[in-house]
């Protein structure tokens, strides 16, 4: 109500307690607002107040269960990203070592072909 008068309103305000806490509170703003349903807009919203901070918990909560499912299927692509990827590396170390030993063998060949046409 002073918040009200000191914003020049009828000094109405009204704050809802719940085991001695504030759960809501609102002031008169009808001149401020220019809407004479605004004193009747702040009984409504106080008298929802408990419920929308209900409905806001459970969405709240709603949405830190969603986002915890996707961090855990993140984690599970992730995982599963880095298995295949190890995977394929080692099989391609796999390829690389068998292609470098091909390539020594062919590399032997030529100078064991050079050599002998040179001696000739």
């Amino acid at each position: 109500a002073k918040l009200a008068l000191e914003a020049l309103e009828v000094p109405v305000g009204c704050v809802i307690l719940e085991e001695g806490n504030i759960i809501a509170s609102g002031r008169n703003r009808t001149n401020e607002t220019s809407n004479i349903s605004a004193s009747l807009s702040l009984v409504s919203e106080l008298v929802m107040a408990p419920q929308t901070h209900s409905e806001r918990i459970t969405a709240l909560e709603s949405q830190i269960t969603g986002v915890m499912t996707a961090i855990d299927e993140i984690r599970s692509v992730a995982t599963r990203s880095e298995q295949t990827l190890l995977e394929v590396t080692e099989k391609n170390d796999k390829k690389f070592l068998e292609i470098d030993k091909k390539e020594e063998e062919r590399h032997a060949q030529l100078v064991a072909m050079f050599l002998k046409q040179s001696s000739e």
